[in-house]
């Protein structure tokens, strides 16, 4: 999946937005908000990927 979306090593990021589903265990908004805050200011530019990868492993 990850590699069909050009998410190459987003696999993680995909898991992790089924298991946010799944379980509930935060918001959505949280998630990214969790993300903005753990990612280097170097790799800022793949948050959006981030991002993309939750939706995708939310909507699998």
């Amino acid at each position: 999946m990850a590699d069909d979306n050009a998410l190459k090593g987003g696999s993680n990021i995909i898991l992790l937005g089924k298991l946010l589903k799944e379980t509930n265990i935060c918001s959505l908004d949280t998630m990214k908000k969790a993300i903005e805050k753990v990612v280097p200011p170097k790799k800022a530019a793949l948050i959006p990927n981030n991002y993309k990868a939750i939706e995708l492993g939310m909507n699998a």
